[in-house]
């Protein structure tokens, strides 16, 4: 997982609101809007919540979405999310 914009875009691509990604995830919604919320929040969250940005990247792939790492090809060459084929 990547950071606030990275998981905002990817809860878009599949029309979710906060409350769907947090049921899907099996994770309370006020994590799913305090990550999306605070900058920097790798440096903060990362350590204590590393089953918890899986539980959200693996419900997010489940729903179709693919994320593209910074080394993975893409437009611009940085991380991002896109609708698997």
């Amino acid at each position: 997982m990547y950071g606030p914009n990275i998981l905002k875009a990817a809860r878009a691509l599949v029309g979710w609101k906060q409350s769907m990604l947090a049921q899907a995830a099996n994770v309370n919604i006020n994590t799913v809007v305090r990550l999306e919320s605070t900058t920097n929040w790798q440096e903060k969250w990362e350590t204590p919540t590393v089953g918890t940005l899986n539980k959200i990247q693996k419900a997010l792939e489940k729903a179709g979405v693919e994320f593209i790492d910074d080394d993975e090809n893409s437009q611009t060459g940085g991380p991002g999310v896109r609708l698997k084929e």
